[in-house]
């Protein structure tokens, strides 16, 4: 028997995690499992019209009736975000889950018309999924019913530690769950694979109450509105900022699409208790008293067109900020947004707000994720042979492999992953396998993996350097520019004589089409150093 591991993301970027597991019997795969399935952030290109990114199941396509499961450990998006993508390209596989994030994941299927059976997880309970037995294991994170899975297979145990940290004093639902991950341990496990984010930093990571009196305390000064922003998905830093409203006669205004429906669930489910008279719509925060209202809404990012990136550019139909109010950021920039962040708070400073922010500000945000304290307490608890860093980056992976290193794991005994890269567990050994090929799914609306690098390109060189269009009526020529301007009429006049020419020697209109682009693109490159998209139109 040999179980393969591939990391399909999570491997070098932090988000998109989604883990293949194959058992394999007599050289074929028997059962497959599959653990999350997230969305990737791409920042830098949400200006080109990208939403996000999210795992290549190419590899899938011809396994699908070796699926048993697909199994979740909790709700943020870049574990669940890319469901109602993946799920349907899966043959709508049966997805376990822990209940916040199978109530999320129903909310996303809603929104594109999309079926599939989703069960809420038991603990202290295992599931049989083929060969292999899982039991998942209450973790605390940033939001509430975060799990770890602790998977047995006839080749081997795997603990499956996603996105944790030890938090004793969780402010939604019980501490972790450390009968049933020393349990685990006892059984035995042979590669623990474990979330490393927080692995430069020393000792533990803090609790998440600490941030309530943070809320306070700000809000205490703030004179006149109160922002905060965070993830849509990390209700027990909602859940915080709402109580602190509340203790100080706050309406509460909830401002992003995803912000608007996780609330709705949240305080459906009790995870935040709240009445509905004290919610008000964005556009009563206008004629509302500034001192008694608190706006939390998404944006901590700084993605481009969230909520706060419109109030930012003052373009906000609504939320105008000024002198009086109060910004609170309660998110650290995932690695790779620290730009696009620093240019919201740079504009909402401009816009004369107070902008609050961890580099000026203790005990304003927490990680969700574990210290070197948190994970040398996993493995201590969990007693693996092999340590597998996951969900992290490269810089990350070092750091988590030099701190068990110091708890005397040899070099070889720590793998540090890429996407696409099988970790293989067989007759007690470990080893890694040839990577499997991954492309770059990019979605653009409801649109997966439709824009590729051309037209990325073009739609790069539309905002750089505008568009050109060539008008063609009989033997007359009309040229319209967009974005691409000309400093003086005449030079226009001879882009049209240009134009001319070379209808006189093109009658057959492809050839036309092409010669067009050929000769006015060069002209403009040699007369501007600029390359406008050039779109002949023959009629």
């Amino acid at each position: 028997m040999k179980l393969r591991i591939i990391p399909l993301g999570g491997q070098s970027n932090v988000t998109k995690n989604m883990f293949v597991y194959e058992l394999w019997e007599n050289n074929q795969i028997r059962d497959i499992l599959l653990v999350d399935c997230g969305v990737g952030f791409v920042s830098e290109l949400s200006n080109l019209g990208v939403d996000f990114v999210i795992p290549d199941v190419s590899y899938l396509k011809d396994k699908l009736h070796l699926i048993r499961a697909m199994l979740i450990t909790h709700g943020h998006d870049d574990h669940i975000g890319a469901t109602p993508y993946i799920v349907p390209q899966l043959k709508h596989p049966k997805i376990f889950a822990p209940k916040l994030a199978a109530l999320l994941i129903g909310e996303k299927f809603k929104e594109l018309n999309i079926e599939n059976e989703i069960e809420q997880i038991k603990y202290h309970q295992d599931y049989d999924f083929g060969a292999f037995k899982i039991r998942y294991i209450h973790m605390t994170h940033s939001i509430p019913d975060t799990t770890h899975i602790f998977i047995q297979s006839p080749a081997g145990n795997v603990y499956h530690g996603s996105d944790f940290k030890f938090d004793l004093t969780p402010v939604y639902g019980e501490p972790p769950d450390f009968a049933e991950i020393n349990r685990a341990g006892g059984i035995g496990v042979k590669v623990l694979l474990s979330d490393a984010l927080g692995a430069e930093r020393e000792g533990y990571t803090l609790s998440e109450k600490i941030v309530g009196n943070t809320f306070e305390e700000e809000m205490r000064r703030t004179k006149g509105r109160f922002f905060m922003t965070t993830f849509a998905s990390n209700i027990s830093r909602i859940k915080q900022c709402v109580e602190a409203a509340l203790k100080f006669n706050r309406k509460l205004c909830f401002v992003g699409r995803t912000m608007k429906r996780n609330m709705e669930i949240a305080v459906n489910e009790g995870y935040i208790r709240l009445n509905r008279e004290h919610i008000i719509t964005d556009e009563q925060v206008k004629r509302a008293n500034p001192k008694g209202v608190c706006v939390i809404l998404t944006g901590s990012q700084g993605e481009f067109n969230s909520a706060l990136d419109k109030v930012s550019q003052g373009k906000h139909p609504f939320l105008k900020v000024n002198s009086q109010d109060r910004i609170l950021f309660s998110a650290d920039p995932i690695p790779g947004n620290e730009t696009h962040v620093g240019e919201v708070i740079e504009n909402l400073i401009e816009l004369g707000a107070e902008v609050i922010y961890t580099a000026i500000r203790d005990q304003l945000h927490t990680s969700g994720h574990g210290s070197q304290g948190d994970h040398k307490l996993l493995v201590r608890l969990t007693k693996p042979q092999y340590l597998v860093p996951i969900g992290t980056t490269i810089k990350h992976g070092r750091a988590y492999a030099n701190v068990m290193e110091d708890l005397g794991y040899r070099e070889n005994e720590i793998l540090r992953l890429h996407d696409g890269e099988p970790l293989v567990l067989e007759a007690g050994k470990i080893t890694t396998d040839t990577p499997i090929p991954l492309k770059e799914m990019l979605v653009d609306g409801h649109s997966v993996g439709d824009v590729g690098e051309r037209i990325l390109k073009e739609r790069e060189s539309l905002g750089k350097e505008g568009v050109l269009i060539v008008l063609v009526k009989g033997e007359k020529v009309e040229l319209i520019s967009k974005g691409f301007v000309f400093n003086e009429r005449s030079l226009f006049s001879e882009l049209e004589g240009l134009a001319l020419r070379t209808m006189k020697k093109n009658k057959d209109p492809k050839a036309l089409a092409e010669n067009l682009i050929a000769s006015l693109s060069g002209f403009i490159n040699t007369r501007f150093e600029r390359s406008p998209e050039i779109i002949p139109v023959i009629v």
